[in-house]
């Protein structure tokens, strides 16, 4: 088995159905506090078999400001990455520092953040199908069931507009999954007509992909084929700025990565 180092794990703001344009600077972005319960890593881009537990389910779970690159240890896993399944809590708690901002998000001028400030977000609320909520529903790898059970840990099994934030729920990111929920990204890479929809993206990052380049389910995941170890990186930038109604927020996923 080889290595995965978390050290450089540095999350950013999650995961509003409204992608950004631009948004604030990584520097900008003091804090991102996710409470994590488990991470699987699998050579199985469906996210579905073969998972090894990096981090082992608790049913308390830590809870870490992952802008500042907190050290979350190290755990054995396959010989290739093309999954990570995080089981986390509905709730991410975000702050941006002052300052004088000119970048724009699709929902408006970033300035609406020049004083700085604090928020919590829940995060898997539902898809929305022409502007009306619906309930998206929420599975789980056999596997990750199981050791949940095992560990007294209760999962979700939907979140819609009524879903309060303390729910558990899964995130997958995939080498299968097309779209990275930025629309600034997404339309570099050439995948604007599928990723993006009326401004936003169209991925589902609370649910497994399906098949190969997935537009409507997880995150992307860039992996390298192999490696002796690997170190997860998350990169927050453009993920915080004008979420809508005036307010400052979140706007986006951040970028996926494994290095070696």
């Amino acid at each position: 088995m080889k290595n995965l180092k978390l050290g450089l794990f540095s999350l950013g703001v999650l995961f509003s159905s409204t992608a950004s344009w631009a948004g604030l600077a990584l520097s900008s972005i003091n804090t991102m506090n996710v409470t994590m319960y488990g991470m699987y890593t699998t050579s199985d881009p469906l996210c579905q078999t073969g998972l090894t537990a990096t981090i082992p389910v608790s049913a308390t779970g830590s809870t870490y400001n992952l802008v500042l690159g907190p050290t979350l240890g190290s755990g054995a896993v396959s010989s290739s990455i093309a999954c990570v399944v995080i089981l986390m809590k509905n709730t991410v708690g975000y702050g941006w520092a002052a300052g004088s901002y000119t970048s724009s998000s699709n929902q408006g001028s970033d300035s609406v953040c020049n004083a700085g400030g604090t928020s919590n977000a829940i995060v898997c609320r539902g898809n929305n199908v022409n502007n009306s909520p619906v309930t998206t529903t929420l599975t789980y790898p056999t596997q990750v069931a199981t050791d949940a059970a095992k560990a007294g840990l209760t999962l979700a099994t939907s979140c819609s507009q009524s879903s309060t934030g303390t729910e558990v729920v899964p995130l997958y990111i995939s080498t299968y999954a097309l779209c990275t929920g930025q629309t600034t990204a997404d339309t570099a890479a050439g995948n604007a007509s599928t990723c993006v929809s009326n401004g936003g993206s169209t991925n589902m990052v609370f649910q497994a992909p399906t098949a190969a380049s997935d537009a409507a389910h997880g995150a992307k995941l860039t992996a390298p084929t192999s490696a002796a170890s690997y170190t997860f990186k998350v990169d927050p930038t453009s993920s915080v700025g004008n979420s809508g109604n005036s307010a400052c927020g979140s706007t986006s996923p951040p970028l996926f990565s494994l290095t070696n």
